[in-house]
């Protein structure tokens, strides 16, 4: 097919030779038709223009019939909160699509039946499920699949229709399995995501380090590779981008047993690896695994210990990255001040009463500003100045229930990477937070599973703290666009 996005993006010229090359390929067209009332004029545009081999996409507001199939996106309509297309009104085929909002196509189907029925009382089950056995017309290939369900009766619209969560066992493409138990046997997502990430100019991928999924996310027996191991398998299947924890929980391992496993990352990567520890925070996997989780100066002091003892290791090691040597020295300099204030100020306030500030509050703000003052100073006094990157979340943009302590917290690392921006821009140090939301992968489903609030409104991820306009050094940037959205 001839693909040309939307009509609203192409002038009638485009349009115009779009159509002429398909007829002469003797192919169809996919376009975006009247997705948002600011396109309602597409169809006088496009009616003279359509055959019965283009692909018309989203039709929420196309204002008289056109040839063509129509491709229905429940879930991408109400995500964009364009409004519903009414495609059963509709005299043109339809088929299911999701714009990218998933790939879940039995839950599409499920989606449209609700959303038709919202409208229409009278409608069945049968009429999104013939919708979804459409697309076979596009995909013919697909017949001789095999597919096993979790659910005994997916091949039933009825049933099929009020059962969410249904999802392949096992799948055969032409004879050959290609999921195997729920889980894919010829790649690995994993690896899939971030060779996207890395041709996509991303600098760096981050893998957390937990031995099970975190409440909330998941359930313990879901799979959750070992972060180290994962990590060196991605340095094989990748060039440029790096590769870092986020971060290392320095209670799960020896100190010098990390330092090697960190060197060893390092040369199988050429030189791409990047330590990222910290003290630990999650008391519930320490306890079920059997390691120590201590007090919060406990933590600290075996932190800034390993830190030596990672130094030491990695003088020892002749290919370890100047960075990687960088970072721990930084990173040591500043826990010997930062550690010893951060633990004197807290035990001066529990003195004082305040005794249910839990740690990781401590950890989002008062120690990064520790940190980042003598980072800071470091990096002035050098040449090139540096970059000072935060963790930050979505929390501190968007409150919810039960997480003001933390979300708080989270505010002022903002304000805080704010502030280092600008007092570093004249020598060249940047500062800048990374806030994560919630993305839309199985593990983000699953935490917004009964919170429809969050799981249709997607949020943004980027902070951008450097500071702008005419100062030295300064840079802007901008948020990603959110999934589905143009």
């Amino acid at each position: 097919m001839v693909g040309v996005h939307a009509a609203f993006t192409c002038g009638n010229e485009t349009l115009d030779h779009a159509a002429g090359l398909a007829n002469d390929l003797g192919v169809g067209v996919h376009i975006h038709v009247a997705e948002g009332r600011d396109d309602a004029g597409a169809g006088a545009r496009l009616e003279n223009l359509a055959t019965d081999d283009w692909l018309l996409v989203h039709c929420v507001h196309l204002d008289r019939p056109l040839r063509g199939t129509v491709a229905h996106n429940p879930r991408s309509n109400m995500n964009n909160s364009v409004g519903y297309a009414r495609p059963s009104r509709k005299p043109n085929t339809v088929v299911l699509g999701t714009d990218g909002i998933g790939a879940d196509m039995p839950e599409e189907a499920r989606l449209a039946y609700v959303r038709m029925r919202e409208d229409d009382i009278t409608a069945v089950p049968d009429t999104a499920w013939q919708w979804l056995t459409n697309g076979e017309e596009f995909f013919p290939e697909v017949r001789n699949d095999t597919v096993e369900w979790s659910y005994d009766h997916s091949d039933s619209p009825w049933h099929a229709a009020f059962t969410p969560g249904a999802r392949a066992v096992n799948v055969s493409m032409d004879g050959q399995p290609v999921v195997r138990d729920g889980s894919p046997v010829r790649f690995d997502i994993t690896e899939i995501r971030t060779k996207a990430a890395e041709a996509a100019g991303f600098d760096r991928v981050l893998v957390m380090d937990h031995f099970y999924q975190l409440p909330g996310l998941g359930t313990p027996d879901e799979p959750m590779m070992e972060c180290y191991a994962l990590l060196s398998a991605l340095a094989q299947h990748t060039k440029a981008v790096r590769l870092s924890s986020l971060v290392t929980g320095n209670t799960y391992r020896n100190p010098t047993l990390l330092a090697k496993t960190v060197t060893a990352l390092d040369i199988v990567s050429g030189g791409r690896a990047t330590l990222g520890i910290g003290a630990g925070w999650f008391a519930l996997e320490h306890e079920s695994l059997g390691y120590e989780f201590g007090t919060f100066t406990d933590r600290f002091e075996k932190l800034e210990e390993a830190l030596r003892a990672s130094r030491a290791r990695e003088e020892q090691a002749a290919s370890a990255a100047q960075e990687s040597r960088v970072l721990l020295e930084t990173a040591q300099s500043s826990l010997a001040g930062s550690g010893r204030d951060l633990q004197d100020a807290r035990r001066a306030l529990e003195a004082a009463g305040f005794t249910d500030i839990r740690a990781r509050y401590w950890n989002s703000l008062l120690f990064p500003l520790m940190v980042a003052q003598r980072a800071n100073a470091l990096m002035q006094a050098q040449d090139g100045g540096g970059v000072i990157e935060f963790i930050g979340s979505i929390s501190a943009q968007r409150g919810q229930p039960g997480t003001a302590a933390y979300g708080a917290a989270k505010a002022g690392l903002i304000g805080l990477s704010r502030h280092v921006a600008l007092e570093g821009a004249r020598s060249g140090v940047r500062s800048n937070v990374v806030a994560p939301g919630l993305i839309d992968t199985p593990l983000g489903r699953a935490a917004t599973r009964g919170r429809p609030s969050r799981a249709s409104s997607p949020s943004r991820g980027w902070t951008c703290c450097s500071s702008r306009g005419s100062t030295p050094g300064s840079r802007s940037c901008t948020c990603p666009p959110t999934p589905g959205s143009r």
